[in-house]
């Protein structure tokens, strides 16, 4: 089974960059199996459907979510979810998730996908993820594993 972990986000933008530091902290303390592939998507938008091809089997999305909860309060959503609710807001800057996996499955093919994220403190300019959001990292890194795992994969922790 071939997996992506997809981190979406600005660095520039205080708890926007969200999923492309989750990405960075996966680089370095995990050693993967070949079948998973982390990208950082940074704002690519629709431009990412042609990294993904087509070729994976199960997709984890990390992005700041809004849904007007409390800062830090972690997502952990199904495609599902983020289609049936008008409340939740991940942004790719030039599309929503659920454009980009709309467009996915009627492309390639339609895979599970989970859309993990924690709802952003702040979005303005600046660099580094405010106290609740980094506090929430830790959280989505075990919630990845326990994905991964459900699927089969297990990540070796680099030591």
């Amino acid at each position: 089974m071939d997996v992506l972990i997809l981190g979406i986000g600005n660095l520039l933008f205080h708890d926007d960059g969200l999923g492309v530091w989750m990405i960075k902290i996966l680089q370095e303390r995990y050693i993967f199996p070949r079948e998973v592939s982390l990208m950082d998507g940074g704002i690519g938008g629709l431009s990412l459907l042609t990294c993904l091809e087509g070729s994976y089997d199960y997709i984890i999305i990390v992005d700041a979510i809004k849904g007007n909860s409390k800062p830090g309060m972690i997502y952990n959503l199904s495609l599902e979810d983020i289609r049936e609710s008008e409340d939740l807001s991940c942004s790719l800057h030039e599309g929503g998730v659920r454009e980009l996996l709309d467009i996915y499955g009627a492309l390639y093919k339609e895979v599970p996908v989970r859309i993990l994220g924690a709802e952003p403190l702040t979005q303005e300019p600046g660099i580094g993820l405010s106290r609740p959001v980094e506090e929430a990292l830790a959280r989505i890194e075990e919630i990845i594993i326990e994905e991964l795992k459900k699927v089969g994969i297990c990540a070796e922790r680099r030591s």
